[in-house]
């Protein structure tokens, strides 16, 4: 369901006070003798120089109401903040996906990246909250740890970054995967006429190992064709 206008506000006004405290600490910063200071590139733009943001760039953005388009430069950072208010309102996103979302939707490189970083510093994006989140769903979904954590790189998140991500690692050839395996092979068991083989493909295409995928197929084929009996 789309977020409340409510919820948006309450959203919105701890965004401001976390920013408002920032700027406090930044002016106390500014009292400092000059002999203290020494130039530094800004955050935002290191940031974004290390991260090479990237995305389709969108000459225009057509209106869905028929209005003339506009330039993705006229889109300003405040417009991309506030798309990522209400997209985040709804789940939680890694980054780099809002990132190439807001290209896509006709913002540039450059205010997409600011954007996102200001959503991180105010704590409304987290990729490590994303990736927490993300593990646990794709475990009970039965996905493999191959998969997750190749699903986690391509959002550029290390997989061994992710506490959960590790728990399960630590049994990765041990019952605990096994034993999601054997569960996925049960709840959705593959329709073929060589049920080992099948079922091998199909844990492979979840995710899984290859030495899971083989011992799984094997206990479950064998169990299958004992119940046949």
């Amino acid at each position: 369901m789309p977020a409340s206008a409510a919820t948006i506000n309450e959203l919105r006004n701890k965004i401001q006070q976390i920013e408002q405290g920032s700027s406090r600490q930044a002016d106390v910063a500014s009292h400092k003798p000059e002999a203290e200071f020494a130039y530094t590139q800004p955050a935002s733009s290191s940031r974004c120089a290390a991260a090479k943001c990237k995305g389709k760039s969108v000459s225009k953005r057509a209106n869905t109401k028929g209005a003339a388009r506009q330039q993705p430069s006229t889109f300003s950072e405040e417009q991309a903040f506030r798309k990522i208010e209400r997209l985040v309102c709804l789940r939680e996103h890694a980054s780099k996906a809002l990132q190439e979302r807001l290209v896509k939707d006709g913002f540039s490189e450059d205010v997409a990246c600011a954007a996102v970083e200001r959503a991180q510093r105010c704590g409304l994006v987290s990729n490590e909250r994303f990736a927490d989140v993300l593990v646990r769903s794709r475990l009970s979904q039965g996905k493999g740890l191959q998969g997750i954590a190749a699903e986690l790189t391509a959002l550029d998140i290390n997989p061994l970054s992710v506490p959960e991500y590790l728990d399960a690692k630590n049994h990765e050839e041990g019952p605990d995967e096994l034993a999601r395996a054997l569960a996925l092979l049960d709840a959705k068991p593959p329709r073929s006429k060589h049920p080992r083989e099948s079922a091998y493909r199909k844990l492979m295409q979840k995710g899984y190992g290859a030495s899971v995928s083989a011992s799984a197929a094997r206990i479950w084929s064998e169990k299958h064709a004992a119940a046949m009996i």
